[in-house]
């Protein structure tokens, strides 16, 4: 367990950093992300899995950021670990730059998804953690990882993010823990001018865990992220109350935090003092853009961690592929980005209201016979809602006995949506988050299956 001071100090490294690289670009939203920096910081320095030497390792933790315009948060943090160097942070929101004002995915790099939109974030992180319990339901626990996400108020507000939450919490996902910055701040005003919604309410009634605690107390977070981690039935939710600018001062000293102009400009053109605000957080500045000694040595210790787990895992899944040859197989086609040998259903044909199945080559299959052999061995999980494009697709019916992804029956392939059809703008999220974690071509190119079925195109009729 990590001396709470230096983790403290950390938050602090971070909150310079993203203070200074809006500051240098003369835009962004510095507020944010320093008042989420304790979180992401914790997460990373204790508990996150990944291995420092292989990004693409598939039994990685997941990391989504919901709200892409706190990027300054997660650029810094993984400066820290040493995804990006100083001088990509100076070069923030620059044509060509490799930190933009929002990420973009680069696994490489640590950035799990593209994000931009408010409570996408959230919808992918819920297709993450579906991916992976339907991952280890059939190659055992040895799979089994956690998927983190970060959502801020807007997102929590986001029609998006209901459909995500509800969906998450029937399926019981225990996989997925989402940090919710809770700093009562909206870009131009605060909150309570437009929501007094219970949210912690609102996600226990969904099934969720809802823990509440002081967002920026290093030690409330990491018990929090302890009691999530041991949860066994459901997603959980931690409600950190943040500070939106912890840390900024005015030039007189005075405490500038918990300000709304903070949230999207510079500190200096917010009302702050950006020179004071550094040097109260213990930085320089005149060079603000440095890791201080005691921050850069806790985060080389954590990969030296990092480095010992993942090469535990990875022994565990050699000596399981050892003993299951045939499964083994199957793993690796999964993740190879081919199509599978067993892939009949491509596309969908309708004809006078009838919906037929038809193979890539565009020939129509009958359904009996291939149900079994195609849908249970396949790797894609197969998305449907109830009513969708007001057709009566009662063929469905006739699988969903043996095949439908529910509660506790991950090893099914067929998620049977609600009766909600912006929850389709969700299960396209899910589909690109399953596609990026099975890598598989026919979801990876856009079919116009997912288009067509999720966005009612005529052509689909």
């Amino acid at each position: 367990m990590t001396n709470t001071t230096v983790l403290n100090k950390a938050a602090d490294n971070i909150r310079i950093l993203a203070a200074s690289m809006v500051e240098k670009a003369k835009s962004g939203h510095p507020g944010g992300a320093m008042g989420g920096a304790d979180f992401v910081n914790t997460l990373f320095a204790e508990f996150l899995v990944y291995d420092p030497s292989d990004p693409k390792w598939i039994n990685r933790d997941r990391f989504f950021l919901d709200p892409g315009h706190m990027s300054p948060m997660l650029y810094s943090v993984l400066a820290l670990t040493g995804k990006f160097t100083l001088d990509e942070l100076k070069q923030f929101r620059q044509w060509g730059s490799p930190t933009p004002g929002h990420p973009e995915v680069d696994v490489m790099r640590g950035i799990e998804n593209t994000s931009g939109p408010l409570g996408q974030g959230h919808a992918m992180a819920v297709g993450a953690a579906i991916a992976e319990r339907f991952l280890v339901a059939r190659f055992g626990d040895w799979m089994a990882h956690k998927t983190y996400a970060f959502i801020s108020d807007g997102g929590i507000q986001e029609e998006i993010s209901q459909g995500a939450g509800r969906i998450a919490g029937y399926l019981g996902l225990n996989n997925l823990i989402m940090f919710y910055d809770s700093n009562d701040i909206q870009l131009s005003t605060d909150t309570d001018a437009v929501t007094k919604e219970d949210t912690a309410a609102k996600y226990r009634a969904w099934g969720w865990n809802v823990l509440e605690i002081n967002g920026n107390d290093a030690d409330a977070i990491r018990g929090a992220l302890i009691e999530a981690g041991q949860e066994q039935s459901r997603p959980t939710l931690i409600i950190g109350k943040t500070i939106m600018g912890k840390g900024v001062v005015t030039e007189e000293g005075q405490s500038y935090e918990g300000k709304c102009s903070t949230h999207g400009q510079p500190l200096s053109a917010a009302g702050a003092s950006f020179a004071k605000t550094i040097a109260h957080l213990g930085g320089n500045p005149d060079e603000p853009f440095a890791i201080f000694p005691e921050v850069e040595k806790l985060y080389a210790d954590r990969k030296a961690e990092l480095l010992k787990v993942a090469a535990d895992r990875k022994a565990k899944q050699a000596a399981w592929e050892k003993e299951n040859p045939e499964l083994a197989v199957k793993l690796h086609q999964f993740f190879s980005g081919k199509a599978h040998q067993n892939l009949a259903i491509w596309h969908w044909r309708s004809n006078k209201g009838i919906v037929f199945l038809c193979s890539h080559t565009g020939q129509r299959l009958e359904p009996v016979g291939i149900m079994g052999s195609t849908f249970l061995d396949s790797p894609l999980l197969h998305l449907m809602c109830d009513d969708v494009c007001g057709l009566k697709i009662k063929f469905f019916s006739l699988i969903h006995d043996f095949m439908e992804f529910l509660v506790n029956f991950f090893w099914k392939t067929f998620l049977h949506d609600r009766v909600i059809e912006y929850v389709l703008a969700k299960n396209v999220c899910n589909v690109k988050i399953i596609t990026h974690f099975l890598q598989h071509p026919f979801f990876s190119q856009s079919n116009p299956l997912i288009v067509r079925l999720f966005t009612k195109h005529k052509s689909f009729y």
